[in-house]
C-alpha cells in the first residue's frame, strides 16, 4: 500500500508540474504576441496618424499666421482648431509612449530611461534635467519602475502643460528613489477620482515591490511624483 500511494504521489505531483509548465509555456507565448501586436500598432500610428496629425498642425499654423481678410470670429475658431490639434498631437505621443515593449528587453533601468528620455525630448519641445545613478537591483524592480516612469511621462504629456521635467533616480540608504517632476499647470489631489487609472496603476507597481507611491500637487505649481523600494538584503549574504 506504501508504494502505492508513493507512486500515486509522484503521479500527482507530475501532473502538476506539467500543468504548471504548460501554464508558463502559454502565458510566455501570449506576452510575446502581446508585444509583438504594441509593436506594430505603434508602427502604423506614427506612421499614419502622427504624421496626418503633423502635417495638419502646420497647415492649421500657417493659415492662422498669414494675413488673410479673415472676420474675428472665424480666427478664434481656427486658433481653436489648432489647439485641438496640438493637444491630440500630445494624446498620440503619450498613447505610442505607453505602446512601447513594456519590458527592458535586456537593457539595464538606467539604459532603459536615458533611451525613453532621449526619444521623448525628440518628439516634445521640453526642457529634461536627469540625474540617474548607476546601481543594480532585481530585474523585477527594475522592470515595475521603467513601468512607472512610462505612466508618469504619459500623464505629463497629456495633462501637464509642461515646458521643464526632472528625472532622479538614486540609491539612498538601501532604497532606490524614483521621482519625477514637472511644473505644469498642477491639479488639486481632492479632485482626482480615487479610481484614475493612471495614479491607481502606478501605485500598485509601486506596492507590488514592497515600495511606497507618493505624489504631490497644487494648481499652477506642476506635481512631483516619488516611488521608494527598499532594497532587501539577500538571505545568502546575511551574517549568520
Amino acid at each position: 500500500m506504501a508504494k502505492i500511494q508513493e507512486k500515486i504521489r509522484k503521479q500527482t505531483e507530475y501532473s502538476q508540474r506539467l500543468v504548471t509548465e504548460r501554464a508558463n509555456e502559454r502565458e510566455k507565448s501570449l506576452q510575446e504576441i502581446v508585444v509583438q501586436e504594441r509593436n506594430r500598432l505603434a508602427r502604423e500610428l506614427h506612421d499614419s496618424v502622427s504624421q496626418q496629425l503633423f502635417a495638419s498642425s502646420m497647415m492649421m499654423s500657417a493659415i492662422n499666421e498669414s494675413n488673410s481678410p479673415i472676420d474675428e470670429k472665424m480666427k478664434k475658431q481656427l486658433q481653436m482648431v489648432e489647439k485641438m490639434i496640438h493637444q491630440s498631437q500630445l494624446e498620440m505621443r503619450a498613447l505610442l509612449l505607453h505602446l512601447r515593449p513594456v519590458q527592458l528587453k535586456g537593457k539595464s533601468l538606467q539604459e532603459g530611461i536615458r533611451e525613453l528620455l532621449a526619444e521623448l525630448t525628440q518628439k516634445v519641445p521640453m526642457k529634461t534635467i536627469c540625474k540617474i545613478e548607476d546601481f543594480s537591483v532585481d530585474k523585477g524592480i527594475e522592470d515595475q519602475l521603467f513601468r512607472i516612469l512610462q505612466e508618469s511621462l504619459s500623464n505629463t504629456l497629456r495633462h501637464a502643460k509642461a515646458t521643464k521635467l526632472q528625472i532622479l533616480l538614486i540609491k539612498r540608504d538601501e532604497s532606490v528613489i524614483l521621482r519625477v517632476v514637472d511644473d505644469g499647470v498642477g491639479f488639486h489631489l481632492d479632485e482626482i477620482k480615487t479610481g484614475s487609472y493612471g495614479l491607481q496603476n502606478m501605485r500598485e507597481r509601486a506596492y507590488e515591490i514592497g515600495g511606497t507611491f507618493k505624489i504631490v500637487s497644487l494648481p499652477n505649481q506642476g506635481t512631483q511624483m516619488e516611488v521608494k523600494v527598499p532594497i532587501l538584503q539577500k538571505e545568502e549574504n546575511r551574517d549568520d
